[in-house]
C-alpha cells in the first residue's frame, strides 16, 4: 500500500480515537476532577465542543505520530507512542498549564496520573486498530 494510504487511514484511527477517548474521555474526566476536587465543575456546551475538537486534533496527530515507531517495539510500542504524545500535549498546551494551575500539588500528581491513563488507553486503542488493519490487509 502506497504510504499515503498509510498516513491516511492511521491519522482517521487517530481522529477517531482521539475524538472518543482523548475528547469525550477527557471531558468527563475532567468533569470527575472538578467535582472530586471540590471545583466549580462549570459545564458549557462550547467549551465541551472545544475539549473534545482538541482530543480529536491531538488524536489525529497522535496517529500520525505512531507511523514513526517501528515495529520491532513490539509490546513497548503504544506505551512509548502514549508517553510522548502526553509530554508534548502537556508541554505545549495552554489549558493544561492553565487547568493544573489552580489545583494544589497532591491534586496535580492524580490529575497527570489520570490523564495519563487517557493518553495510554488511547495508544493502546489506536494500536489495536492498526493491528486489525494490518490482518486485514494479509488476508
Amino acid at each position: 500500500m502506497p504510504s499515503w494510504r498509510r498516513a491516511v487511514r492511521s491519522t482517521l484511527a487517530g481522529l477517531a480515537c482521539g475524538t472518543l477517548i482523548l475528547g469525550v474521555g477527557g471531558r468527563v474526566l475532567m468533569r470527575g476532577i472538578a467535582l472530586a476536587t471540590g471545583g466549580s465543575g462549570g459545564f458549557s456546551l462550547g467549551g465541551s465542543l472545544e475539549v473534545v475538537a482538541v482530543g480529536a486534533l491531538y488524536g489525529a496527530l497522535g496517529g500520525l505520530l505512531l507511523l514513526g515507531f517501528p515495529l520491532r517495539l513490539g509490546r513497548w510500542r503504544p506505551a512509548l507512542h502514549a508517553t510522548i504524545l502526553l509530554v508534548v500535549v502537556a508541554l505545549s498546551s495552554a489549558a493544561a498549564r492553565g487547568a493544573a494551575s489552580g489545583v494544589r500539588l497532591p491534586a496535580r500528581v492524580v490529575v497527570v496520573l489520570a490523564f495519563g491513563g487517557l493518553f495510554l488507553a488511547y495508544s493502546f486503542a489506536l494500536a489495536a486498530l492498526e493491528g486489525k488493519e494490518r490482518a486485514n490487509r494479509c488476508t
